[in-house]
Parts: structure tokens; C-alpha cells; sequence
């Protein structure tokens, strides 16, 4: 309880913090959003590396040097959300831009999909983003569109995939916390010397 209380208590602060986001309709990332993301990113009071990068806390990117002693896990709550407000922003806008309307669900697990991986997606011509602005689409093109997103380097990582199928559930089912049930699975693929469109193919 001390821990939602203290997200809800920085979600208030945030507030006269994002302009922006009320302007353009009051729109911000659910408590069960947030929680979302730090059950996914877990807690890390001293930086750490990945990827060539530094991150802390809640998984929020930082200098090698810029927190020598750590830091502490309502900063880490503050720095995450400071973080979320710029990705909410940039969702805002887009959404704005294509007409798109999203749902609470929607918009939470776009959210968490561009914390785990930014928000660069956006403005590339990726299924995701052709999927959302259409407006139409099945199921199985979608899954596969916000599911492929689940690698490092030009290998799939089993932890991301596990992360995607938690958002496509949020994204389609209002699922937040799913209690290790998924309604998806996947299938990896080795074209050995050959080619192949997508390595990894997502199903129900």
C-alpha cells in the first residue's frame, strides 16, 4: 500500500508538470499502467549497464557517474514518471495527428512498449505503427506487429517476448496483471543460410 500510495502521490505532483498532455485532452498513464511498467522493469538503486547504456531505478536511462550513491525508490518512482510524461507526450501527438483514438488500456500499454524500447517506432514505417493508424486490423497482425519488437541485437530475447504478450494483452483485453496466464505463444525460427521475413511468429 506504501508503494501505490506513493505513485499516486508523484502522479499528483506530475500534473502541473505536463502541459502538454492536458492540453491536448488530460491524458496520462494509469496507476495499473505505472505499476505495470515497475513490475516489468524491477528496481535497481545503483546504475547499471546494458546495451552500451546506463539505466537506474525503474529502468531509467542516466549517466555512468550521475547518481554515485544510488538512489532510492520514491526518486526512482519521480524519475520514472518524469520519463513517462515525454513518451505520453509524444503518443498525444501522434494520436492527434493520425485521428487515432485510444483507450485507457491502449494508451497504457503503447506506454510501457515505448518505455521498455522509446519512442523511435513513432515516426518509422513499422507495422505497429501502420496497424494503428488503419485502424484496421485482425488479430494475428497485430500481435505479430507489437510482438516482433522483442529483440536484441538480431536475437530474440525469450524476456522481451514474454513482455510483448503482456502489452498485446493489455493493448487488446484490458489485461494488466495476467497472474503468468497468456492467451499467446510463439514459435522461433532458424533459416539456417537461408532467409526468412520474421524470425519469431506470435499466435494464440
Amino acid at each position: 500500500m506504501k508503494k501505490i500510495g506513493s505513485v499516486l502521490l508523484i502522479l499528483c505532483l506530475l500534473c502541473t508538470m505536463l502541459p502538454v498532455a492536458a492540453a491536448e485532452g488530460s491524458v496520462y498513464t494509469s496507476a495499473e499502467g505505472i505499476m505495470f511498467i515497475q513490475m516489468q522493469e524491477g528496481f535497481r538503486a545503483e546504475a547499471y549497464e546494458a546495451g552500451g547504456k546506463y539505466y537506474i531505478g525503474y529502468g531509467t536511462a542516466c549517466g555512468q557517474y550521475e547518481y554515485p550513491g544510488g538512489i532510492d525508490e520514491y526518486t526512482a518512482q519521480l524519475l520514472l514518471l518524469q520519463h513517462i510524461a515525454k513518451i505520453e507526450k509524444k503518443i498525444i501527438e501522434f494520436a492527434a495527428k493520425n485521428s487515432i483514438i485510444l483507450t485507457q488500456n491502449q494508451f497504457d500499454a503503447l506506454v510501457s512498449f515505448s518505455y521498455n524500447l522509446g519512442t523511435g517506432w513513432l515516426s518509422t514505417d513499422c507495422r505497429l505503427r501502420r496497424c494503428l493508424i488503419s485502424g484496421s486490423y485482425s488479430e494475428f497482425e497485430f500481435i505479430n506487429a507489437m510482438g516482433i519488437w522483442c529483440h536484441v541485437g538480431e536475437d530474440v530475447d525469450k524476456d522481451l517476448a514474454n513482455r510483448r504478450v503482456d502489452e498485446i494483452q493489455m493493448f487488446l483485453y484490458g489485461e494488466y496483471m495476467n497472474l503468468g496466464i497468456k492467451r499467446y505463444a510463439w514459435a522461433i525460427f532458424d533459416a539456417g543460410e537461408g532467409e526468412i521475413e520474421d524470425d519469431i511468429v506470435f499466435y494464440p
